[in-house]
């Protein structure tokens, strides 16, 4: 089933409101859309749950990841008290083009977000471990978004307080990263 959600006439005559089963269509293609992070994230979490309940030793690379779970929920905390969201351009693009509010974008956005960071504390294979800590450093040096602002403006900018530790450790994962992995390195399981 296809949906070509269109907006809805309002008594205006403006072409700004959608209506129910034009709404139902955006969340059928969202939830088509994100089945794949969630399965990541509902993966993640169990096997994240599963070792922490079994005290299973973490290959370092997962215990990287769950160091930037930790400085994640603390800049995404600064990102929501200082209204990061209402003045960041990819947000309010994606609020203008998906037509919800800027914090439900941000809110969602960070869920997706957090679910890649849990995806990647449960990896286990070399691969799945090279890939998540590529992303993860990808992810940690786009904070610098934060920082290049507060330094050319020479004062806070939202979010530039956490984002530079994420910005520092990511320069740290980056190093480990280019430093080789041995091939027959042991994964606890």
């Amino acid at each position: 089933m296809r949906c070509h959600a269109t907006p809805t006439s309002t008594r205006n005559g403006d072409q700004n409101g959608l209506g129910a089963f034009e709404l139902l269509g955006y969340f059928a293609f969202l939830g088509r859309s994100i089945k794949t992070p969630l399965l990541f994230l509902f993966g993640g979490t169990i096997e994240f749950y599963r070792r922490c309940q079994h005290n299973v030793p973490m290959h370092s690379s997962q215990r990287y990841f769950a160091i930037a779970l930790g400085l994640f929920a603390l800049h995404e905390l600064e990102e929501f008290v200082t209204h990061f969201y209402s003045i960041d351009p990819f947000t309010l693009a994606g609020a203008e083009m998906f037509r919800v509010a800027p914090a439900v974008l941000f809110g969602a956005v960070q869920l997706i977000g957090f679910g890649f960071l849990v995806a990647g504390v449960g990896s286990s294979s070399l691969a799945q471990r090279t890939l998540f800590r590529s992303l993860l450093v990808l992810l940690c040096l786009f904070e610098l978004t934060h920082v290049i602002p507060a330094l050319s403006q020479a004062s806070y900018y939202p979010g530039v307080i956490t984002a530079s530790g994420l910005v520092l450790y990511g320069l740290f994962l980056l190093r480990q990263l280019l430093q080789k992995e041995p091939r027959g390195a042991p994964v606890a399981h």
